[in-house]
C-alpha cells in the first residue's frame, strides 16, 4: 500500500512539473475522442461481419468478386486499429509509451493500410472494367486478379516504407521524459514532395482510375443499348417480311398466296427469291412430320428447341430492360462512389497541401481542424464495406446477366418487374 501511495506522491509531482495540456485533454480533444470512439466500432462491426458473411458463404468464395471485396475488408481492418484505434489511444494517453522501434512500426502500418484500401479500389474499378468493357480479353480473370491484388500488397508496402526514416519517437527538449511520435522531415521542398507523393497514392490516382473506369463501362452500356434496339428495329423488319407471302415451302416453289407479279412469271427458286429481296431473311415452312420430329429431339435434350421471330422480339424487350437497368445501376454506383470518395477525400487532402505550401496556417491553428479532416477521411474505410458490398453485387449480378446474353424468359420475367 505504501508503494501505491508513493506511485501516486509521484505521478502528482510531475503532473506539477509539466504543463496542463500534456496531461489533460481539452474540450475539442474530448469530442475527437468520442467521434473516434464511434468510427472505430462501426468501422470494425461492419468489416468483421462482412469478411465473416463472406467466409461462411463457400458456394461464392473462390469467386474474383469475392476475392476483392475480402481483402478490401482486411485493409479497412488495417485502417481501424491501426489509425482510428490508435489515435484513439494516443489521444487518451497523450504521452507515446512505445519507444523508437515501435513508434517506426506503427507509422508503418499506418500508411500501409491507407495505401492498401486505396490500391484495392483500384484494382475492383480494373476488374469491372475489364470484365465489362472488354470480356473477352479477360481471360482467366481470376488468376489475373489475385496478381493484381498481390501487386497492390506489394506497392502498399513499398510506399510505406519512408515512414520509418521520417518517423521517430523525440523527446520534449524542455521535458525529456515527455515523447511523442513525430515526423522528424526538414520543412523544406521535402516535405511538400513527399505530401504530394502520399496524396497521388491516396487520392489522385484512385479518383482517376474510378472515374476512367465506370464512365467507361456506362458508355459501353449505351453502346450496346443502341446496338440492341438496332438489332430490334432490323428483326421487326423481318418479323414482318417473313409472313404468309413470302414465306416458301419445301419444294421451293412460290406459294399460291404470292402477289400477282409472282403468279404471271414461272415457278422461282428460293435463290431466284433472295437475289430479288436481299435484306430479307426468308424461312422455310417445315412439314408436320419434320416439327414433330424437331420438337421430339428438343424434349429429349438432343437439339435446342427453335424460337420464332415473335419469341425473340419478347425476350429482346427484357434484353433491354436487363441493359436498361444495369445502365441506370452503374450511373448510381458511380454517383455514390464518386460522392463519398470527394466528400470524405477532398477536405483533407486541400487542408493538407494548403499547409505544406503555407507554413504559416500550421502556426496559426491549433491542429483540431486538421484532425477532424484526418477523421472525416478514415470515413471513407467503414463505408467501403457499403459501398462495394450492396451496390457492387448489384451491379455485378446485371453485368453478368448482360455479359452472358441470357435470351430466355426467366430472365424477361425477372426484368419485368
Amino acid at each position: 500500500m505504501s508503494q501505491i501511495l508513493d506511485t501516486n506522491n509521484i505521478t502528482g509531482f510531475l503532473a506539477e512539473l509539466f504543463p496542463t495540456y500534456f496531461n489533460q485533454m481539452s474540450q475539442i480533444s474530448r469530442n475527437i475522442v468520442i467521434a473516434y470512439t464511434f468510427l472505430f466500432m462501426g468501422s470494425a462491426l461492419l468489416n468483421i461481419s462482412e469478411i465473416v458473411k463472406v467466409t461462411r458463404n463457400r458456394r461464392h468464395d473462390k469467386g474474383r468478386i469475392t476475392y476483392l471485396y475480402r481483402h478490401l475488408c482486411i485493409s479497412g481492418l488495417i485502417v481501424t486499429f491501426t489509425c482510428m484505434l490508435a489515435n484513439l489511444i494516443l489521444k487518451l494517453t497523450i504521452h507515446w509509451y512505445g519507444g523508437n522501434l515501435l513508434c517506426k512500426g506503427y507509422q508503418f502500418l499506418r500508411a500501409f493500410g491507407l495505401y492498401l484500401s486505396s490500391l484495392v479500389v483500384i484494382c475492383i474499378s480494373i476488374d469491372r472494367y475489364f470484365a465489362i468493357v472488354y470480356p473477352l480479353k479477360f481471360v482467366r480473370a481470376e488468376d489475373k486478379v489475385k496478381l493484381l491484388v498481390r501487386i497492390a500488397w506489394v506497392i502498399a508496402a513499398i510506399c510505406a516504407v519512408p515512414q520509418i526514416a521520417i518517423f521517430r519517437s523525440i523527446p520534449d527538449p524542455k521535458f525529456p521524459s515527455f515523447c511523442q511520435c513525430v515526423a522528424t522531415m526538414s520543412r523544406s521542398g521535402g516535405e511538400l514532395i513527399y505530401n504530394i507523393f502520399t496524396l497521388s497514392i491516396l487520392y489522385f490516382l484512385p479518383l482517376a482510375v474510378i472515374v476512367f473506369t465506370y464512365l467507361s463501362i456506362v458508355r459501353k452500356l449505351y453502346d450496346r443499348g443502341r446496338r440492341h434496339d438496332e438489332g430490334m428495329i432490323a428483326l421487326g423488319t423481318r418479323w414482318k417480311s417473313t409472313t404468309e407471302p413470302h414465306v416458301l415451302s419445301l419444294d421451293d416453289t412460290a406459294p399460291k398466296g404470292s402477289p400477282k407479279s409472282c403468279k404471271s412469271e414461272s415457278p422461282r427458286t428460293m435463290s431466284n427469291f433472295k437475289s430479288d429481296f436481299p435484306n430479307v431473311n426468308f424461312t422455310l415452312r417445315k412439314t408436320k412430320s419434320e416439327s414433330h420430329l424437331h420438337r421430339q429431339k428438343s424434349c429429349q435434350g438432343i437439339i435446342p428447341p427453335l424460337r420464332t421471330n415473335r419469341q425473340l422480339l419478347r425476350t429482346s424487350e427484357g434484353w433491354r430492360l436487363l441493359l436498361q437497368r444495369a445502365k441506370f445501376r452503374t450511373i448510381r454506383l458511380t454517383c455514390i462512389i464518386l460522392t463519398i470518395f470527394l466528400t470524405c477525400w477532398t477536405p483533407y487532402v486541400v487542408m493538407t497541401l494548403w499547409c505544406s505550401i503555407n507554413r504559416s496556417i500550421v502556426e496559426k491553428e491549433d491542429g483540431w481542424l486538421q484532425e477532424v479532416l484526418f477523421l472525416l477521411a478514415l470515413t471513407n474505410s467503414g463505408l467501403n464495406p457499403i459501398i462495394y458490398g450492396k451496390f457492387g453485387k448489384l451491379i455485378q449480378c446485371h453485368s453478368q446477366k448482360c455479359e452472358s446474353g441470357c435470351w430466355c424468359e426467366r430472365s424477361y420475367r425477372a426484368a419485368s418487374r
